[in-house]
C-alpha cells in the first residue's frame, strides 16, 4: 500500500519515501 507521512504504518505494509520506511498512514 502507499503511505503518506505523519503516521506509523502496519508492520508489513511499504511507502515511498526511502527516508522513512514503516513511516506515514496508508492512502491506498
Amino acid at each position: 500500500a502507499r503511505t503518506q507521512p505523519g503516521n506509523i504504518a502496519p508492520v508489513g505494509d511499504f511507502t515511498l519515501y526511502p527516508n522513512a520506511p514503516r513511516q506515514g498512514h496508508i492512502v491506498a
